[in-house]
């Protein structure tokens, strides 16, 4: 990332930094001038709509933003939350897709902003190749990926690869019943990495999802 693009996303975590804080005390105002922040500093039509939708929403005394705000805060690391929102909000849909434009612009093809890795299979160079696909994918402007693995082995071998870009967002669709404590110890200190719950049936109250 070219260093302009850098100190921008330094200069956004530092405001994101002051409103995490700022939620613990008074978390509607700190929603509020967030997304006001979000609207004076966006540039593009699609982000401009974003943040006077955002802004509509969050106006609704009824709206449940608040709420889940103040649980993300309290519950999750905000390492976490800042290294997530980042790398999905500045690094792969504003930086990325201003790579990606450009890209298709020059060659006239279509380049997808997110990539979806579903089937592994048993060849030993599979993880390299993911890697080296990642990388690759950088380069175009790619920041979004997406792994489904369906064992430990894989998640683990996953696990390692998103260490190795920072600036990427993983989201980790996972089934249920491979979600325990061994599973979430391997992804420790991944803070740019989602888990995303797959559920086999529509039943929640199956043992292994109220588990998960």
């Amino acid at each position: 990332m070219e260093l302009q693009h850098r100190l921008i996303k330094q200069t956004i975590n530092i405001a994101v930094s002051k409103a995490i804080e700022d939620m613990k005390g008074n978390t509607k105002r700190s929603v509020r001038n967030l997304v006001d922040l979000g609207l004076l500093f966006s540039q593009s039509k699609n982000q401009k709509w974003f943040f006077k939708t955002a802004k509509k929403a969050i106006s609704n005394p009824q709206n449940p933003y608040n709420a889940l705000a103040a649980r993300i805060i309290s519950d999750i690391d905000n390492d976490t939350v800042k290294t997530v929102g980042l790398n999905l909000g500045y690094n792969s849909l504003v930086y990325g897709a201003n790579k990606l434009r450009k890209k298709q612009e020059t060659t006239r093809l279509t380049i997808p902003w997110l990539l979806i890795f579903n089937n592994f299979g048993s060849h030993p160079d599979t993880f390299h190749h993911i890697e080296n696909l990642i990388s690759a994918g950088q380069e175009l402007g790619i920041y979004s990926y997406v792994f489904c693995p369906q064992n430990t082995n894989e998640i683990e071998s996953l696990s390692k690869i998103t260490k190795r870009f920072k600036d990427c967002l993983f989201i980790f669709q996972v089934p249920s019943i491979l979600i325990t404590d061994e599973m979430m110890l391997s992804l420790k200190g991944n803070h740019n990495t989602i888990v995303s719950i797959y559920l086999e049936n529509d039943d929640l109250n199956c043992e292994s999802t109220v588990k998960a």
